[in-house]
């Protein structure tokens, strides 16, 4: 019987992870895959690309 005094199987979630969208930026001269949802971030500084 599981800790918290229900019974039955445990649960578990039913998403599934999916890979970010890719997409091509150019900072300082060099073209670099970064996900789309982070593109602002790259492009005002906040976040600098790995070599």
């Amino acid at each position: 019987m599981p800790a918290s005094g229900q019974e039955g199987p445990i649960r578990r979630a039913n998403w599934k992870a999916t890979a970010p969208q890719l997409v091509p930026i150019t900072i300082d001269g060099r073209e670099h895959l970064v996900p789309r949802n982070l593109v602002r971030a790259y492009e005002r500084g906040l976040l600098t690309p790995e070599p």
